[in-house]
């Protein structure tokens, strides 16, 4: 790979990422990600949370209790109990096209194939 495919690449990935920033910052919510455990530790956080709510976004991530420690003391138990849930994979789940909860279908569908889609349409309808 010569440096001119190298800059075209680096220049294809920052216009991405460009993409990916203005509808992370400019969207009517906060798009983020939590470890799915203990404090729920925040790993990334759209600048939104700026405009939305009056945080910046480093405050966010690098405190560990940062969202933990701000939510109100009523709703504390059940988000935490609501998130760790769904990280194992209990919680509330949406029915994928041909009504198989969370994606169960594709699960299957990548094991056996095409198949067994099509069984299981035959057998609903």
């Amino acid at each position: 790979m010569d440096i001119t495919d190298r800059k075209e690449i680096e220049n294809a990935v920052r216009r991405a990422n460009d993409r990916l920033n203005f509808l992370f910052s400019s969207g009517p919510g906060v798009i983020f990600t939590c470890k799915p455990w203990g404090a729920l530790q925040t790993t990334f956080i759209s600048e939104s949370v700026t405009r939305l709510l009056g945080y910046e976004p480093a405050a966010c991530v690098s405190d560990p209790n940062f969202w933990v420690d701000r939510l109100h003391p009523d709703e504390r138990e059940g988000v935490l109990d609501l998130v760790t849930g769904l990280a194992d994979g209990h919680g509330h789940r949406i029915a994928d096209v041909e009504g198989m909860p969370g994606g169960e279908n594709l699960a299957r569908r990548r094991r056996h194939g095409p198949a067994i889609a099509e069984r299981n349409r035959h057998d609903a309808g």
